[in-house]
């Protein structure tokens, strides 16, 4: 094991002497970490001085003893957990110091491969007021391990850290608390996760970022489906490997119901309207879930599939729609927000085009789901695109959406209510508050307010 020198510039004056615990025979002696200086032949991990008049009778070398940081003595009794292990040798004949050497690693194994590391920031750093950030190459719920993306490091080993999702991303909520174990002669930093909330989170984490952990997983590691939501965002195709991940999701899902079992490649179920539309991918961290699109036609009726197959009325034609099609969610994550997502979805870009109808078709099971959200059967029938079962084609009027009671409100609300929310804190539903009656207006009014107390509710139930 090579010398890992774990220290801070020396801008950092309090990180060059943090206080620990040494641990032998269940008895804990203060001490603190110093450097190393110029002892690079003795290749300690850490070099320890016992404190003054706490110094024990004799330490033979070399002896296992545990390491941990004062700071964490109380958390570490109320998590239960052990000091990490260390071999101790005497540092030439100076009686006051103790080279420590970790214990050889272990790889992890109870892991879960990740997609792609996952960006974080380390904070609660002995000696360091800021964080470091970092990212995860190795997780699962109870294990995993990190490397430091800045040159610097810092005294990690033994200590309680933080390990909080970098922004730019929805993050999971509140860091993972871990305990750091070791470090590898890679650099790479070991840790265990300390508490059952932290397991939580680590594998919320996991359901993000890795494509073998799903929600099963999570229910198994924290009893519930609680907040498999979270995390969830939505961004529009605007590049190749964004559009990949939503033709590999149409095709998975496809699959799932038994359709295009021959199909390998998933660019091969990219269409001509795929050009016309706009599509719309939903991840969990860096993991897609879900995806579909809405197809802009303005007017040209060669741009609707449904129109191609069976023909529409007249009247949505001379009022203008948009199509909504290819809707798709991975088989694990069915009941987890994905389809309220897309859905939200759907809504920006309707409101944004000043849309008037959303048009859509779908098999006979998900009829109610999408009656739930304003859907009507407009008694026109034909085959799926990809198989030969009849599909319903369904109408969703936006403006009668918007201006009544009908209809399940409270699911309305939760779905479409913060995305009316936000357009209307914005002064963008001019386009139709304009079209409104005074009766209609209220009852824009009443359904805006049902959607801010079910956001509120939702909001509640997460905390």
């Amino acid at each position: 094991m090579r010398s890992s020198h774990e220290w801070a510039p020396a801008g950092d004056a309090a990180q060059s002497r943090p206080r620990v615990d040494l641990w032998l025979g269940g008895r804990p002696h203060q001490a603190a970490l110093v450097l190393q200086g110029d002892r690079p032949a003795e290749s300690f991990d850490y070099v320890a001085q016992w404190a003054k008049g706490d110094e024990p009778p004799r330490v033979m070398s070399p002896d296992v003893i545990g390491l941990s940081f004062w700071r964490d003595r109380s958390t570490l009794r109320r998590c239960g957990l052990a000091p990490v292990k260390v071999v101790a040798a005497r540092l030439d004949a100076r009686p006051d110091l103790l080279g420590l050497r970790f214990q050889p690693p272990h790889e992890p194994t109870w892991t879960y491969g990740l997609r792609e590391p996952v960006p974080v920031e380390i904070a609660s750093i002995p000696g360091l007021s800021h964080s470091l950030p970092a990212r995860v190459t190795d997780l699962g719920p109870y294990e995993g391990c990190f490397e430091l993306i800045a040159a610097r490091s810092a005294w990690l080993v033994g200590a309680l850290l933080s390990l909080r999702e970098s922004a730019g991303r929805p993050a999971v909520d509140g860091g993972i608390r871990v305990q750091i174990t070791n470090r590898d002669a890679s650099g790479r930093y070991w840790f265990r996760v300390a508490d059952q909330a932290s397991v939580a989170r680590a594998a919320l984490l996991l359901l993000r970022w890795s494509v073998r952990f799903s929600p099963a997983d999570l229910i198994a590691y924290t009893g519930s489906r609680q907040r498999g939501d979270r995390g969830l965002w939505v961004q529009v195709v605007d590049d190749p490997e964004v559009l990949s991940d939503a033709l590999r999701i149409r095709l998975l899902a496809n699959q799932s119901f038994g359709r295009l079992s021959n199909v390998d490649d998933a660019w091969s179920v990219l269409d001509r309207l795929d050009a016309h539309a706009v599509n719309f991918v939903c991840y969990t961290g860096a993991r897609a879930v879900g995806t579909g699109r809405v197809v802009l036609n303005g007017g040209d009726r060669t741009l609707s599939e449904i129109e191609g197959e069976v023909g529409l009325p007249d009247w949505l034609w001379q009022r203008g729609f948009a199509e909504v099609s290819r809707f798709a969610i991975h088989p694990q994550f069915y009941g987890s927000g994905v389809t309220v997502a897309l859905f939200q979805e759907v809504a920006r870009i309707a409101l944004t085009v000043h849309c008037r109808y959303l048009v859509l078709d779908c098999i006979e099971k998900l009829v109610p789901a999408y009656q739930k959200v304003g859907g009507k059967l407009i008694g026109i029938r034909k085959r799926h695109p990809y198989s030969d079962e009849i599909v319903h084609v369904m109408v969703i009027d936006i403006l009668e959406g918007l201006s009544s009671l009908r209809g399940n409100v409270l699911y309305w609300g939760a779905v479409f209510g913060p995305v009316v929310g936000q357009f209307h804190a914005l002064g963008a539903l001019d386009h139709y508050l304009s079209q409104f009656s005074v009766g209609q207006h209220l009852s824009y009014r009443a359904k805006l307010a049902l959607g801010r107390l079910a956001s509120l509710a939702k909001n509640l139930a997460r905390s």
